[in-house]
Formats: C-alpha cells, sequence, structure tokens
C-alpha cells in the first residue's frame, strides 16, 4: 500500500505578482512516498496563494488555478530532480518578474564583471 505525506520545503514570495489580493509564491513541494519497504521523495515546482492553511496552485505555472492536492500536485507540476535544482529556479523566476528581464542572474554577474575588469 503506498501512503503520501507532503511538506513545503521552500517557499519565496513575488513582489508585486497577484491574484485577487493575494501575492503569489512560488516554492518546492515535496512529496514522500512510502510503501512497507521503502521511501521516496520527489520535487514538484508550485506556484501557489494561500487561503488560511489551504493552498491553492495558481495559473502562473499550472494553466489554471486547482486546490493543491497530492494528486493535483504530481500531475500539473513540473518535477525537478533535487531540491536545490527547484529552488534555483524558483529564485530565477522570481528575479526575472521582479527585474522585467530574461537575463539570469548568473549572466548579470557576469556582466558586472566584465564591466569591473574593462574599467581597469
Amino acid at each position: 500500500m503506498i501512503k503520501y505525506h507532503g511538506k513545503m520545503l521552500y517557499s519565496t514570495e513575488v513582489d508585486g505578482m497577484k491574484c485577487g489580493n493575494n501575492t503569489i509564491k512560488v516554492g518546492v513541494y515535496g512529496i514522500f512516498t512510502s510503501t512497507p519497504a521503502k521511501g521516496n521523495w520527489e520535487y514538484f515546482l508550485i506556484s501557489y496563494i494561500t487561503h488560511g492553511n489551504d493552498i491553492v496552485l495558481t495559473e502562473e505555472w499550472h494553466g489554471y488555478q486547482i486546490d493543491a492536492t497530492y494528486s493535483s500536485i504530481i500531475k500539473h507540476s513540473k518535477k525537478v530532480q533535487t531540491l536545490e535544482e527547484g529552488k534555483l529556479i524558483c529564485e530565477e523566476y522570481k528575479s526575472k518578474w521582479i527585474s522585467g528581464s530574461n537575463d539570469t542572474l548568473q549572466h548579470k554577474r557576469n556582466e558586472k564583471l566584465n564591466d569591473i575588469l574593462e574599467d581597469n
């Protein structure tokens, strides 16, 4: 018999991105699947808002708004290999939204370094 347990492992607000009056957050939701013989973590990227203790997936990363259940997260969310990979994707998405740019943080850092090195 398979059992599921879930936990928000990483979350960050995306400043200025709203769904109604709620600020949208992006994060990595972990689902631990256990059987009598073993257990395994899977990591999923979610965009969401909260209503009290309930999580509602938003259309930014899921196509439409839907209640967050284990099955809806597994079916409608992008799976990533590690928690660290998920964190990087969330931070890059947030950075692109806030800056209004498609440049990644690494690209911006490299440009700044090149500017500094050219000045010297």
